[in-house]
């Protein structure tokens, strides 16, 4: 009877092709499906007799067990599946203490890392804006160079990009579920590292006039000067005149001449004036992921809009956005410092300031008369305490007299990226005559190597400051649909710039670096 079976399915096969197709194919997706669920199984089976094993160590007596904070962002696409299904049982397992936070709005993860105490350690469960949003709000506390001691950051990838967690735990051939194991088993493991994070100033104005703005100024003084020559232009004496307005009376004081010429000067006031960018004022931000602008950050952010190719998505984003684009190639001038490995400047400024921090609190209780009232009738401690030891301590010997000196020069990109790697921050630019092909073919190799293939640049700076050209976003009476109010990539009209895959408008900034600034679990190696 099989026989028989098995001849009719092979006359059955050439006799209809396409069925053929679509059921071997469901079948091989079936077969594929359950070996992969069947690995996944026994790969958390590992991981749970690990973490166990953990778990039923006897605590030493007069101790607690660790107590761990998650800070959750729900709306990331992984929340559900991979930490509850792959972090979330280890934990538990390994006998910590797990108080989770769900973050309800953008800023949450920030506000909640600015009064974090009482746990032992951090894990932040999101993508790269909710990990953002927690350095962000662990480096603006007074007390960052203890926080950043006290509370070791553990971080499980749920986002749609995770930089630093790719960084710190990915090997090859390595899918996301092992990597949320991974990186949730770093933390029971519990050893640390110190990593490097970067700060973002932004400015509303540039931050030095180039060469470019200096002769057009030039210009206009001696166009100024022609009129004046010419009895166009001469002033007026502001008090014999009542004006209602600041504005009508510089305008006033700009000229006595002819009506057509003084109707175009009011006019070229008004045109400038109009042109002024609008720029919210932004606070600084930390990251210690990506920094990146120009032109394969803009394709990145179109690859959504080609959902129907499901999984192949990002090759058709880099395939039509390559043929419909324009690549043109950009060049912005920087000053930079070259990266230091710590010395007394750089290191020992944050340090000195927690100090001054810990006497001005020293002084506060010892006059604030707080004390009980049979204080005075207690012999008192004249010993004094010891004061811990600060692993910076050792570079107030350090000398370097060539850090925080700063170089001037220009780069011409079509991408540019920034990040901490090493103790320093590495800037990359992608070559600026790159082909269509060149940005297609490299497009596809960037999101399978997760690496940018086509740098040929590199600069390793302590601090940089980019003096990027100023342009119009919106007027301050645009008024966003709720749609663009939910995306930065919608709402803002510019160019943009990435920072921890965050979207902020591009407009002059400083990257500073913060050597050694934040302590986070890691891979036991």
């Amino acid at each position: 009877m099989s026989q028989w079976r098995i001849v009719r399915f092979t006359k059955w096969v050439p006799r209809h092709p396409k069925k053929s197709i679509v059921f071997g194919g469901l079948a091989l997706y079936g077969v594929n499906y359950g070996i992969e669920n069947r690995r996944v199984r026994l790969m958390m089976r590992a991981y749970c007799r690990e973490a166990q094993d953990f778990g039923e160590q006897i605590c030493p007596q007069g101790d607690t067990p660790r107590h761990v904070t998650v800070i959750l962002n729900p709306k990331t696409k992984g929340s559900k599946n991979l930490y509850e299904n792959y972090a979330a049982p280890l934990l538990y397992l390994s006998g910590m203490k797990v108080s989770v936070f769900r973050t309800e709005h953008a800023g949450q993860a920030k506000d909640l890392m600015k009064i974090m105490d009482n746990t032992d350690a951090v894990v932040v469960a999101g993508g790269d804006g909710t990990l953002s949003e927690a350095v962000t709000g662990l480096l603006s506390r007074e007390d960052r160079l203890e926080a950043s001691e006290r509370f070791p950051m553990g971080f499980v990838p749920t986002g749609k990009t995770n930089t630093l967690v790719r960084r710190l735990f990915y090997r090859d051939g390595m899918r996301e579920q092992q990597l949320a194991a991974e990186a949730a088993m770093a933390v029971i493991r519990g050893v640390k590292a110190r990593i490097s994070a970067y700060k973002v100033e932004f400015h509303n104005q540039k931050l030095w006039a180039s060469k470019d703005d200096l002769y057009e100024k030039k210009l206009m003084q001696l166009s100024q000067k022609d009129y004046e020559d010419d009895g166009i232009v001469s002033k007026v004496d502001s008090k014999s005149n009542n004006f209602p307005d600041q504005s009508m009376k510089e305008i006033s004081n700009i000229t006595q001449a002819p009506s057509e010429i003084n109707q175009k000067i009011i006019e070229v006031k008004q045109e400038a004036a109009e042109k002024q960018p609008n720029f919210k004022q932004v606070d600084p931000v930390y990251g210690v992921g990506k920094i990146e602008y120009g032109l394969f950050r803009d394709i990145d952010a179109n690859i959504e809009r080609y959902w129907y190719f499901g999984p192949l998505r990002t090759r058709a984003a880099y395939f039509f956005q390559s043929l419909r684009r324009k690549i043109a190639s950009e060049e912005t001038e920087i000053q930079f410092s070259n990266a230091c490995s710590g010395c007394k400047r750089c290191v020992m400024r944050e340090l000195k300031k927690g100090e001054i921090k810990a006497e001005e609190e020293k002084e506060e209780e010892t006059f604030s008369g707080g004390s009980r009232w049979w204080s005075s009738y207690v012999k008192k401690n004249l010993k004094p305490k010891k004061a811990p030891v600060n692993p910076l301590e050792r570079y107030n010997s350090v000398e370097n007299e060539k850090c925080g000196q700063m170089y001037d020069t220009y780069i011409c990109y079509s991408n540019l990226e920034i990040e901490p790697v090493n103790g320093a921050l590495v800037v990359r630019a992608s070559p600026a005559n790159l082909s269509t092909c060149a940005v297609m073919f490299d497009g596809f190799k960037r999101h399978s190597s997760y690496v940018t293939p086509c740098v040929t640049d590199q600069l390793h700076v302590g601090e940089v400051h980019f003096n990027f050209p100023q342009e119009e976003l919106s007027g301050s009476s645009y008024i966003p649909t709720p749609k663009e109010d939910r995306s930065p990539e919608l709402r803002l009209k510019g160019a943009k710039i990435n920072i921890d895959s965050n979207v902020f408008a591009r407009q002059p900034l400083s990257v500073t670096l913060y050597p050694q600034a934040i302590n986070v679990f890691v891979a036991a190696r």
